[in-house]
């Protein structure tokens, strides 16, 4: 029993590290990007659009699972095993993120598109993707 309340412990602390990198950088950044994406592909390529869609929908569930952890940890006595979840979820809606970046990219790769938009729209995804995965890994 003792165990498995230190390996709880554990998860509880790995998850409040997690969450308190999330809620600096997702809050500003990354919505700053998606936003930025989500302009130049409606300017330059509607059909790239399909492929920026899912990255956004996604974003707006972190989110909103984000603005709902942040009430449960405002509550006093805390859930853990709730909160750890909550931790959970978020880290799949982000990995759930990268897939469909890596889609975005393969997709981008195939467009008729011009080299200078590719390459700008290229590094914007990169560069999201970077600072989701800094996000999910907790030192």
């Amino acid at each position: 029993m003792i165990k498995q309340d230190q390996q709880h412990t554990f998860e509880y602390l790995q998850s409040l590290k997690a969450i308190n990198k999330m809620t600096t950088v997702m809050l500003y950044e990354v919505t700053q990007l998606i936003g930025d994406m989500k302009q130049i592909v409606c300017q330059q390529e509607k059909e790239l659009s399909n492929v920026i869609l899912p990255i956004a929908n996604t974003h707006s569930d972190i989110i909103n699972v984000m603005k709902q952890t942040s009430v449960l940890m405002k509550l006093e006595p805390i859930e853990k095993q709730l909160f750890i979840n909550m931790v959970a979820s978020l880290t799949e809606l982000i990995c759930e993120m990268l897939k469909n970046i890596e889609d975005a990219k393969i997709f981008l790769e195939r467009m008729d598109a011009t080299h200078s938009f590719r390459l700008q729209l290229k590094y914007q995804l990169d560069y999201l993707s970077c600072l989701l995965t800094e996000l999910i890994i907790v030192h």
